[in-house]
């Protein structure tokens, strides 16, 4: 029952991603839900073991469809985590602005979430023409980095969770996934079909 709830969660926020970008991306590349890669990994647990113990080769691996095989996160692309992302940053600073009045709030919040909605698109855009933009992958980097230090070092100053442990923490996760697509060379380009 739980995992059929998360796989309708998995699916519904693919849906919202591919109306919200008017693209028609395969739910395994724009599930911008954490959790639906880790309930991924658990299913397909086996398919992993039988890679780590070699009784499936690598060309045999890439021959499974997608809906055997597991999501790699070298196949995640920077652009289904960080226009989600954006959006949130941006929402929050539009309601901290709302509910308190705060122009740091809006300026932080809303300047980051521009920004790394920005980036997302053109990162999108790129990928849709089948190249990387390291500019777009740096900016998101800069902005995540940049959250998880004021926010995190506001919330050791007040400890309050929300919004400051929540978006330190949401930022620092990001900027590891980012981190991680630095150094494995961008987001990956599947080869044309013949």
């Amino acid at each position: 029952m739980v995992s059929l709830h998360l796989q309708s969660t998995c699916h519904v926020a693919a849906t919202l991603f591919n109306w919200f970008t008017g693209q028609n991306i395969p739910v395994e590349t724009s599930t911008p839900i954490l959790l639906c890669f880790v309930l991924r990994k658990i299913r397909k647990r086996t398919y992993n073991q039988e890679i780590v113990q070699g009784s499936i080769s690598s060309k045999s691996f890439s021959s499974l469809s997608v809906s055997h095989r597991p999501v790699l996160l070298r196949e995640m692309h920077d652009f289904c985590f960080t226009i989600p992302y954006g959006l949130l940053v941006l929402v929050g600073g539009i309601v901290g602005y709302a509910r308190r009045g705060s122009t740091a709030s809006l300026a932080g919040g809303a300047g980051s979430g521009l920004v790394l909605l920005l980036a997302g698109f053109v990162s999108l855009k790129a990928f849709e023409k089948r190249r990387n933009s390291y500019l777009a992958l740096g900016l998101e980097t800069v902005c995540a980095l940049a959250l998880t230090f004021v926010m995190g070092k506001r919330y050791l100053e007040t400890f309050k969770i929300m919004p400051a442990g929540v978006v330190a923490v949401l930022s620092a996760l990001m900027s590891l996934f980012y981190l991680y697509k630095i150094a494995t060379g961008g987001n990956h380009i599947p080869p044309k079909a013949d």
